[in-house]
């Protein structure tokens, strides 16, 4: 467990040093102007976001329109260059299939950066996925499964549904109201240097793979699910709360049981912290 982890903690910082390397320009000036767009979501099922510098934010709402809006950033030396620069960026809006994809064009240029933020507001059945590189992500309501990745800064969750695919390299991972409507469901959440916190409503996924290097995990389930639960940490303890015939444990480096049926998989991760898994008691 712990080759494989170094691997991915390798892959993580690369993809990092490589981000950082590629925007560090001298700033003296900075000029913005905000961008707004309403569409029909017709019958698509899935919208795609990407931004190098800036956080991402999806909402569910009701109705069937996405309404777009972001904030364009550029600083550099020279405020009519940041100017001329902020001029040039252009954000297409792309229907491929079922998804929508957001799409940014931003110029480059020697000792300037440019940061796109997004606010969005979707219909709440709809699937997301948003990629940044220095940036926070959120999704909040989002009914239909959600991707978030970024390099440098956190990732929030709240009242949502379907798989969930979420990585960061520096930053905690939280989710909070998690529910799984199909089999196929399935969550998968990684981190370097930052803690996981991740609580699932009724009905629980029935597939979780935690992972994290630097930081400590915690799983709340509101009922016991249908699966086989392991646990491995390396530097940390084991924490377990309320398990049926298991009770309270702590203080253990490896853990491996089967909870319900066993259908499913469950399977936590951590090298330099602890993992705490709790069913919290319905009353």
């Amino acid at each position: 467990m712990q080759s494989s982890l170094n691997n991915k903690k390798l892959y993580f910082i690369l993809a990092a040093v490589a981000a950082i390397t590629a925007a560090a320009p001298v700033r003296a000036d900075e000029v913005e102007k905000p961008y707004h767009q309403v569409i029909s979501a017709g019958r698509q099922t899935r919208l795609s976001v990407e931004t190098v510098n800036g956080n991402i934010n999806f909402k569910g709402v009701e109705g069937e329109y996405i309404v777009i809006d972001a904030d364009i950033t550029v600083k550099g030396r020279k405020e009519s260059v940041c100017r001329d620069l902020l001029e040039r960026v252009e954000i297409s809006v792309i229907e491929k299939g079922d998804e929508i994809s957001i799409e940014p064009d931003t110029p480059k240029k020697w000792g300037y950066s440019i940061s796109i933020s997004f606010d969005i507001a979707l219909p709440a059945r709809m699937g997301v996925k948003g990629g940044t590189v220095n940036g926070g992500l959120s999704a909040d309501n989002i009914r239909g499964g959600f991707e978030l990745s970024t390099v440098n800064g956190m990732v929030n969750a709240s009242t949502c549904a379907g798989s969930v695919d979420c990585k960061t390299v520096n930053g905690t991972v939280n989710i909070e109201g998690l529910q799984s409507h199909k089999a196929s469901d399935a969550v998968q959440i990684q981190t370097v240097n930052g803690n996981i916190e991740v609580e699932c409503a009724a009905p629980p996924p029935m597939n979780l793979n935690i992972e994290t290097v630097n930081g400590s995990s915690e799983l709340k389930l509101s009922e016991v699910p249908d699966a086989r639960l392991s646990i491995e940490v390396f530097n940390g303890n084991i924490i377990l709360k309320g398990l049926p015939e298991i009770g309270d444990l702590k203080a253990r480096k490896t853990f491996d049981a089967v909870l319900g049926k066993g259908t499913g998989k469950y399977k936590i991760e951590s090298v330099n912290g602890n993992a705490r898994v709790e069913i919290k008691k319905q009353p």
